[in-house]
């Protein structure tokens, strides 16, 4: 059975650090965080993204989807309401799956 790779973004938010608590362990996933700076949860994750531009950056779509590329991400799983609302709206820019609601929900 294939594992998912999933990507916990930001990881440093109080939701990405409970949903890595969540999964760490699921043999059905390989759980990576992204983050910015990496400083909160740098100690946690077992495999860490840093250096991921704000949602808003001009180059983040590009930057994002070559993190995408580079570490084969299946899904992303957004852990606050700007990075939800900002993927849910790039979603058909975006090549992976994102997990949670439509832009016009979020």
């Amino acid at each position: 059975m294939k594992k998912h790779n999933v990507l916990i973004f930001p990881s440093c938010s109080e939701v990405g650090l409970a949903s890595y608590e969540c999964l760490k362990n699921n043999k059905h996933f390989l759980v990576f965080g992204g983050s910015f700076d990496g400083k909160i949860s740098k100690n946690l994750f077992e495999n860490l993204i840093i250096n991921i531009p704000f949602v808003n950056s001009p180059n983040f779509l590009e930057y994002f989807n070559k993190i995408i590329h580079d570490y084969k991400i299946d899904v992303i799983l957004p852990c606050n309401d700007l990075v939800a609302l900002e993927l849910s709206k790039n979603q058909d820019k975006i090549n992976a799956k994102i997990a949670g609601s439509c832009y016009q929900t979020n």
